[in-house]
């Protein structure tokens, strides 16, 4: 049976997105044939919009560097009413945010002044109230949908009919959303998983460690040790005589430099009081709970203040449980609830002015 998924963005700035994503799904030989993709046009009504929403199985919102058309009743962006409405009938709901580092972008399709404004609002609730994943390609995006959708509908073949509940009016404000349920993996993938063997290969294994992915404003640093005297070829004499001493090649003169820069790098930090790392903390410990310490959230902080993303990372994975993918996940969400409070705080001491 076929199942209806709603993909929610601005229309134009995402078109290549949208297309790919539908592309994939709802025709034989796709990655998903069971799934027919909805997406509306500028001229779909508001009513209709809601509608489509409401039928969906899963709700897919993809936020870029665009807010949108403006609803001119409500003064809030079409995707933010497609968001809220989906929140109100605790529809199944993934959430994509454009990586600001790494996606190629034209600027006719980036937002400034107040509509700018209100799109890091709507991703910084967004940060706080789900789970949020970052694209930086379209095809990066569809492979993450695929992968999503896996947790939330089954494998392909697996959705079930449901009757349907009846309808309840129900209104809902994005802050005070909860986050849905995710159906977890069938037990029998995981058991046939582990019991295939598995081959270790070192090259391939160690080769990704050396190139983490990269988090939003980390510079790429070489280390040190990578770097290689050059070879000197040393000229053999013809005659054991006159021959003149040939003194070994000195060492690189690159590597000091590298080992300084990777130190700065390292050891760059905002210190925070008591007081302000409280106030921080209030922010962001939800999206740690309680098995993040004190001492390790202080360092993670210290780090994301300083704009320091790849040690804010790294100092994450080792004091936790996560993997550094799902680190770099997580200060990427930090980032957006540190730059909606700072901004918020800024507007504030405005207004006083």
């Amino acid at each position: 049976m076929t199942t209806t998924i709603f993909v929610s963005s601005t229309p134009f700035d995402l078109a290549l997105h949208r297309k790919k994503i539908t592309e994939s799904c709802g025709a034989p030989g796709t990655a998903r044939p069971d799934v027919a993709v909805v997406a509306t046009l500028p001229e779909t009504s508001i009513e209709n919009r809601l509608h489509l929403v409401r039928s969906a199985k899963a709700f897919i919102g993809i936020f870029g560097m665009v807010f949108g058309d403006i609803d001119p009743v409500s003064k809030k962006s079409l995707v933010q009413l497609e968001l809220e409405e989906a929140l109100a009938h605790h529809i199944p709901m993934l959430i994509y945010i454009m990586d600001e580092d790494e996606h190629w972008v034209l600027p006719k399709h980036v937002d400034i002044g107040a509509s700018a404004h209100q799109l890091s609002e709507l991703k910084g609730l967004l940060s706080q109230v789900q789970d949020v994943r970052f694209f930086d390609s379209a095809d990066n995006l569809v492979a993450k949908v695929h992968n999503d959708l896996f947790r939330v509908l089954g494998p392909v073949g697996a959705i079930s009919v449901s009757k349907p509940e009846p309808k309840v009016e129900v209104k809902a404000d994005i802050k005070q959303a909860v986050r849905p349920e995710v159906k977890p993996v069938e037990k029998s993938v995981e058991k046939q998983a582990s019991s295939e063997p598995k081959k270790v290969d070192v090259a391939s294994s160690v080769a990704p460690m050396a190139s983490p992915t990269k988090a939003p404003g980390t510079a790429t640093v070489t280390p040190a040790t990578a770097i290689s005297a050059p070879e000197v070829a040393i000229p053999k004499a013809k005659e054991p005589v006159a021959a003149e001493p040939v003194s070994a090649a000195p060492p690189a003169t690159s590597a000091a430099p590298v080992s300084s820069l990777a130190s700065s790098l390292a050891s760059k930090r905002y210190a925070l009081t008591q007081p302000r790392f409280e106030f921080f903390k209030d922010k962001v410990k939800h999206l740690f709970g309680p098995y993040m310490s004190d001492a390790v959230l202080k360092d993670v902080l210290e780090y994301v203040l300083a704009g320091n993303t790849m040690s804010a990372s790294s100092t994450l994975s080792r004091g936790t449980s996560l993997s550094l993918e799902d680190a770099i996940e997580e200060i990427r969400k930090t980032e957006l609830i540190i730059l909606d409070t700072v901004q918020r705080h800024a507007a504030q001491n405005n207004d006083v002015k």
